[in-house]
C-alpha cells in the first residue's frame, strides 16, 4: 500500500463507516420491532432509566428472556429521547458511527500486540470492517450489543496493554470500567476477563509475569459485582425465566441430541463458523429448525469437522508459545466461540451469524498470519501475497454491499430474502407475518386477498413442518378472524389453549373472535382470562377492558360494564370510545348526569363526533331537555343528510 502507515486506522475508520453508510436510508427490521418499536422502557426515553438497569432486556414488551443488556437499551432510550420514535436513519448512523471506532480501536490494539507488522494489520482491520458476515450486526439496529461488547472489550484491551507500558493504575482503572461497559451491552463479554490478560502475554517476559496477575485482578472484581446483579435482576427482581420453548427443536435443532451425536453437530457448527469466518457463502438470517439438520457422528461433514477443529486445536498448541500470530488468531476464535458452539451449554439458538462477530476476528488473523507463513514457506513476493488478500478484500466488498440490502426493512428480510431460508420453520412464520401486514397496508381488495392468502400458505407451510409451532397457529388464526372467518379462527385459538394452556394472545384472539360471533358470556370469559394473567407490559389491556364491558352490557350486567370502562379509562384517559359507552352505561341506569359527564369527556377528546352526539341527543331526550336534543339532531342532519337514523328521530320528535 502506498498510504502512509500513520493513516492507517484512519483509513480502517472511514472505510467501515463508508460500507454501511446506505444503512442509513433503512428502515428497521426483525428484532428491532422486540428491542425499540414494542419496547415500552425504551420508548420511555428517559422516563424509566431505572427499568433500564434493574430490568431483563426484553421486559418492556412483557416477558424475562433471561438476557441483562442495559447499555444498548440506553442508547435506544436516549436516541427516543432525542429524536422521538421511529427515526431509524439516526439509529442506523449510529450503529455505522460506532462500528466504525470498534474497527478503529481493533487496529490501534493489534498494532499493540504485533509491532512492525502494520502492512498485515490493516489488511486484518479491513477485512473485518467489510466481512459479509457483519451485515446483521451493523444492519439490524437492534445488534448494537454486539458492537458494544467488543468495542468496551477491546477498549478495556488498550486500556490493559497502556497500563503496562506506562504503569498507570489510572488506566488498569480504565480498563476495569471498559469491562464493565462490555459485560453490560452483552453476556459475551466476559471471555475477556481471560483474553485481556492473555494478551500480555505476547509482550512481558517471565520477570513481569506479575502483571498478568495484576490485570486479571483488576477484572475479576467487576465481573463478580456483574454477575450477582445479572443474577438479581433475571431471578430475583422478576418473575423467573419461562424456558419452556426457549430450548425447544423448534428455536435450536439440537435439542433433541444426546452424547457423541450432539458432540459431532457442536463440532460441525464450530467448524461452521470458523469457516464462514473466512468464505461467508451461503447466507442466511434464520438458521433455526431446520436450516441444519442434524447429522450423525459418522457423516463425511462431521467427521470432517472434528478433524479441522483438532487440527487448529494442535496447531495452536505447537505453535502458540513462539508468538504465531495464526496460532494466536485459532485461540482468539475457540474463546469467542465457545459459549455459542452449543458443546458446554444448549443455547436458545442452533446458529446465527451475529454469534461470529468477535469470532471472525480470529479466523481473519488465520488467513491473514497463515498466508504470510505459507508465503514465507513457499517463497512468495510480498506482492504477491498482499494481491491474493486484497483480492479477497474486495470480494467481501462487494458481498457486504450487496447483502447489506436485505437489511433494509421486514419486507426485504423476510420475503426478499426467503429463498435463502426456506428450510426455517421460523422463516416461513416470519414471511407469513410480513404478508398479513402488508395485507392490513393495503386499501385494494384484491391485494388484501392476495396476501393474506400467502400468509396462510406460509403459515400452513411452518405448521406442517413443525405442527406444534403455537405462535403460526395463533396468526393463521388471526388470518380467518380478520377474513370474518371466525369458527376457523376460535378452532385453532382452540388448539394453542388445549389443556388449560395460558397462551396469551390467543386467549385474547379467542376472545374477540367470540364477541364477533356474539358469543358474549364465552367472550367475556375469555377476557376475564386474559386480564388476570399477570403480565408486564401486557397489550391491549384498555381494549380488553372495553371488550368486556360490551360483553357485560349485552348481559345486561350495566354496573359490572361501568366497573369494567373505568378501569379502561385508568389506563388510557384519552380512550374516547370508552367514554361513550360509559355514558351509554350509565344512560341505561338512568344516571343522566353521569352519562352527560362522560359523553361531554367524549366529546372533549373527539371533539365533534357524529356517534357521541347522537348518544348525547338520547341523554338530553331522557331528561327532557328536548330543545337541546333537536338542536344537535338538526346540526347532524345538515352534516350528514344521509343518515336516516338523524331525520328519522326528528320526525319522531314532530320536527321536519
Amino acid at each position: 500500500m502506498n498510504i502512509q502507515k500513520h493513516y492507517y486506522p484512519y483509513v480502517v475508520l472511514a472505510s467501515a463507516f463508508l460500507i454501511y453508510a446506505q444503512t442509513i436510508g433503512f428502515q428497521y427490521a426483525l428484532d428491532d420491532y422486540l428491542i425499540i418499536l414494542d419496547n415500552d422502557i425504551v420508548l420511555s426515553g428517559f422516563g424509566k432509566l431505572k427499568e433500564i438497569f434493574t430490568r431483563p432486556m426484553t421486559w418492556g414488551v412483557g416477558y424475562n428472556d433471561g438476557l441483562y443488556r442495559p447499555i444498548p437499551l440506553l442508547s435506544h432510550a436516549i436516541e427516543v429521547a432525542l429524536f422521538g420514535e421511529h427515526v431509524a436513519w439516526f439509529a442506523h448512523a449510529m450503529s455505522a458511527v460506532y462500528y466504525a471506532l470498534l474497527c478503529f480501536v481493533l487496529y490501534d490494539v493489534l498494532n499493540r500486540l504485533f509491532p512492525g507488522k502494520e502492512h498485515l494489520i490493516v489488511l486484518i482491520s479491513l477485512l473485518f470492517a467489510f466481512q459479509p458476515l457483519h451485515t446483521e450486526v451493523v444492519a439490524n439496529i437492534k445488534s448494537r450489543d454486539e458492537i458494544f461488547a467488543f468495542l468496551f472489550a477491546l477498549l478495556a484491551m488498550r486500556s490493559t496493554l497502556s497500563y503496562y507500558s506506562s504503569k498507570s493504575f489510572m488506566q488498569l482503572g480504565l480498563s476495569a470500567l471498559w469491562f464493565v461497559l462490555a459485560l453490560l451491552s452483552k453476556e459475551s463479554a466476559i471471555v475477556f476477563v481471560l483474553l485481556i490478560p492473555m494478551s500480555l502475554l505476547l509482550l512481558v517476559d517471565k520477570k513481569e509475569y506479575q502483571q498478568v496477575g495484576i490485570s486479571f485482578g483488576a477484572l475479576v472484581v467487576p465481573m463478580i459485582g456483574y454477575l450477582w446483579l445479572r443474577n438479581m435482576v433475571i431471578t430475583e427482581w422478576v418473575p423467573p425465566v419461562d424456558i419452556t420453548n426457549m430450548y425447544s427443536k423448534l428455536a435450536n435443532s439440537l435439542a433433541p441430541a444426546e452424547g457423541i451425536e450432539k458432540f459431532g453437530m457442536a463440532s460441525y457448527l464450530v467448524a461452521k463458523y470458523f469457516l464462514m469466518g473466512i468464505f461467508p457463502l451461503n447466507q442466511a438470517y434464520e438458521y433455526s429448525y431446520n436450516m441444519i439438520p442434524i447429522r450423525s457422528f459418522t457423516d463425511p461433514l462431521v467427521l470432517g469437522s472434528v478433524l479441522l477443529n483438532l487440527g487448529l486445536i494442535g496447531y495452536m498448541v505447537k505453535e502458540i508459545r513462539k508468538k504465531d500470530g495464526a496460532a494466536i488468531g485459532i485461540l482468539f476464535f475457540y474463546a469467542t466461540i465457545a459459549l455459542f458452539s452449543n458443546l458446554f451449554i444448549l443455547i436458545g439458538v442452533t446458529f446465527a451469524e451475529r454469534f461470529a462477530f468477535m469470532s471472525s476476528l480470529g479466523s481473519i488473523m488465520v488467513l491473514v498470519f497463515g498466508f504470510e507463513r505459507l508465503a514465507s514457506k513457499f517463497k512468495l513476493t510480498e506482492k504477491t501475497m498482499m494481491t491474493v488478500l486484497t483480492v479477497i478484500l474486495l470480494g467481501y466488498v462487494g458481498k457486504t454491499i450487496a447483502r447489506s440490502q436485505v437489511w433494509e426493512n421486514n419486507e426485504t428480510l423476510f420475503i426478499g430474502d426467503f429463498e435463502n431460508n426456506e428450510n426455517s420453520v421460523k422463516a416461513k412464520y416470519n414471511a407469513g407475518t410480513q404478508y398479513s401486514r402488508l395485507s392490513r397496508s393495503t386499501n385494494n381488495p384484491a391485494e388484501v386477498q392476495r396476501y393474506r392468502q400467502l400468509a396462510i400458505q406460509m403459515y400452513e407451510a411452518a405448521l406442517e413442518q413443525y405442527p406444534g409451532y403455537k405462535d403460526a397457529n395463533n396468526n393463521l388464526g388471526n388470518i380467518y378472524l380478520e377474513s370474518n372467518e371466525f369458527q376457523k379462527a376460535v378452532a385453532l385459538f382452540d388448539k394453542n389453549l388445549a389443556n388449560n394452556n395460558a397462551n396469551i394472545n390467543s386467549i385474547y384472539n379467542r376472545a374477540v373472535a367470540y364477541f364477533k360471533l356474539e358469543n358474549y358470556p364465552k367472550a367475556q370469559s375469555d377476557f376475564e382470562w386474559y386480564l388476570s394473567i399477570d403480565r408486564y407490559g401486557k397489550p391491549n389491556v384498555p381494549l380488553a377492558y372495553y371488550y368486556k364491558a360490551q360483553c357485560q352490557g349485552h348481559n345486561g350486567d350495566f354496573t359490572g360494564a361501568i366497573v369494567s370502562l373505568q378501569e379502561a379509562i385508568k389506563l388510557n384517559a384519552n380512550y374516547w370510545e370508552a367514554w361513550q359507552f360509559l355514558g351509554k352505561a350509565y344512560g341505561m341506569q338512568n344516571n343522566i348526569p353521569e352519562a352527560e359527564k362522560a359523553l361531554n369527556q367524549a366529546l372533549a377528546i373527539s371533539p365533534n363526533n357524529e356517534t357521541v352526539l347522537f348518544d348525547l341527543a338520547i341523554t338530553y331526550l331522557k331528561s327532557e331537555r328536548q330543545d337541546q336534543a333537536i338542536q344537535i339532531l338538526q346540526d347532524l342532519v345538515q352534516r350528514n343528510p344521509s343518515n336516516t337514523n338523524y331525520a328519522g328521530l326528528l320526525q319522531q320528535l314532530g320536527v321536519q
